[in-house]
């Protein structure tokens, strides 16, 4: 009988400890159920999602681009253009050739003769080329066209020699009239520059000098010769370095342009201008 209550009481305990077991793992399996259903109702709902998306705006950046302009050059007149800085200089109306057609406004191409020289003149490759037969070792003028007479005006060209007989000089005559003219020109062998001014008497007339020198800027191929005749102040630059500097001329005070190659005895020489520009101020 002791034996058969000793298995019952055992039997028993046995019972109990399974019970506790399921208790345990009931209860963690109800907490787990109560954690899910916390974090399930803190899930946004599908207005919310939808009122956040539609409040939610993507700005693309934008670009803006500035193109540059262009300066062209022209063979006709350029008309001067307003300004709004009060103490600005008059503008000037400037003339420009860059040779870049197979004409020139500005140059004739007519071939020239006459009893002391003859001269043919064309454009191509971007320059305007002179071939001087010089008969009498005189000055040839080359008159330029489309260009008024003025008084107040700046002249640059471009001059490169190409060939012919060394002992020439070349440049600019300005202010050309029924008085006379003012010339500056160059020596590109021994390097002289000269400014002077013709004056008619009768069929002849005299050279009289205004400035002259000598200037290691002056090039033996290719020369830019610019001229500023302001009032009776008149300024001359080889390849932009000053030459002349405002020396004091009234002579002469207004005139027609011309290029200008003077060979000292006869023969032949080829010149080419590579760029050609007057500005004329009021």
């Amino acid at each position: 009988m002791a034996k058969r209550r000793q298995k019952k009481e055992d039997k028993s305990e046995e019972n109990k400890g399974s019970l506790n077991w399921t208790q345990i793992i009931v209860a963690i399996i109800g907490l787990i159920g109560v954690i899910a259903a916390a974090l399930i109702s803190k899930l946004p709902t599908n207005s919310q999602l939808s009122e956040e998306t539609s409040t939610s705006t993507i700005i693309a950046p934008t670009n803006t681009v500035i193109i540059p302009t262009a300066t062209v050059f022209t063979d006709t007149p350029i008309p001067p253009t307003a300004t709004q800085t009060k103490t600005a200089l008059p503008q000037p109306l400037t003339y420009i050739d860059d040779f870049s057609k197979k004409t020139s406004s500005f140059l004739p191409l007519t071939p020239y003769e006459d009893d002391y020289w003859k001269g043919s003149f064309s454009v191509s490759n971007g320059v305007y080329q002179i071939i001087i037969n010089d008969k009498k070792g005189v000055i040839a003028g080359i008159q330029t066209n489309n260009i008024p007479d003025s008084s107040n005006l700046e002249i640059e060209v471009g001059f490169k020699l190409i060939d012919g007989i060394s002992y020439i000089d070349y440049g600019i005559v300005f202010r050309y009239g029924s008085l006379g003219f003012y010339y500056f020109g160059i020596n590109p062998e021994n390097k002289n520059y000269v400014l002077k001014r013709w004056e008619f008497d009768g069929n002849a007339g005299k050279w009289i000098q205004v400035s002259s020198g000598t200037s290691q800027a002056i090039s033996e191929g290719t020369n830019n010769i610019k001229v500023s005749a302001l009032g009776n102040k008149i300024s001359a630059y080889i390849n932009n370095v000053p030459i002349v500097a405002d020396v004091s001329d009234d002579a002469f005070s207004s005139g027609k342009i011309k290029l200008a190659v003077s060979i000292y005895d006869e023969g032949k020489i080829t010149l080419e201008i590579t760029s050609f520009r007057v500005s004329i101020f009021p």
